[in-house]
């Protein structure tokens, strides 16, 4: 997620006068008993070498643990930013549209797939941030316009951890926690001190990951 992706685009469209935000993890949790858990989808497949695998990542992902989101428009785009590697919006021109029926985007960084001999995030961390980039677009499909353009402007004027972290915990009751923390320890490598600091702050950190797996035991 990233406050200029949202907030930039939004623009005039959503001024004054929106209802409060809904909380960014409302919503039922995915039935996942008749595919592979999060674990075992992680532990599945192949580390990802190039960019045009993340198509077939984001489907998969979408498949497997957001079955709710069948039908909802969600393409990948790409992502400039020297702070993020995947953050998740929407198409602006579909703003007016039905909830369900906005065009979604998870976009992703091309410097997650940096020259050799460093190396891309592996299967699993990509797996898991993958499903906490859908994590939101599932919470944008639960509010109406007004309150997504409230929520659109909280998330780019105040404090994000809240968000973030309520979206991280879900991807950790999916499963997903191994993955989740493979990534944070691959983003804290590749971004610099100031940056790692906010990440730390605003999202779980692998030692909070592997705490909250302890005490839930997954």
């Amino acid at each position: 997620m990233s406050r200029g992706a949202l907030l930039g685009g939004l623009g005039a469209a959503v001024l004054v006068g929106c209802a409060a935000g809904d909380d960014a993890t409302d919503g039922v949790h995915s039935d996942t008993d008749a595919v592979p858990t999060c674990a075992a989808a992680m532990a599945a497949g192949a580390d990802l070498a190039a960019w045009d695998a993340l198509p077939d990542l984001l489907d998969q992902v979408r498949r497997e643990r957001f079955p709710e989101l069948e039908g909802v428009p969600v393409a990948l785009a790409s992502l400039d930013s020297a702070e993020d590697f995947l953050v998740s919006d929407f198409d602006v021109t579909t703003f007016g549209a039905p909830p369900r029926e906005r065009h979604y985007r998870v976009r992703a960084n091309p410097r997650l797939f940096p020259d050799p001999p460093d190396g891309p995030p592996g299967f699993a961390a990509l797996y898991a941030i993958v499903a906490h980039e859908l994590t939101h677009v599932r919470a944008y499909t639960l509010m109406d316009d007004a309150t997504l353009a409230a929520w659109v402007i909280d998330y780019a004027t105040g404090p994000i951890a809240d968000i973030e972290r309520a979206t991280d915990l879900h991807v950790l009751e999916l499963g997903c926690g191994d993955g989740l923390s493979a990534y944070r320890v691959w983003l804290y490598d590749h971004v610099d001190a100031d940056t790692r600091a906010a990440k730390e702050r605003d999202y779980y950190t692998p030692d909070e990951i592997a705490a909250w797996q302890a005490e839930h035991a997954r």
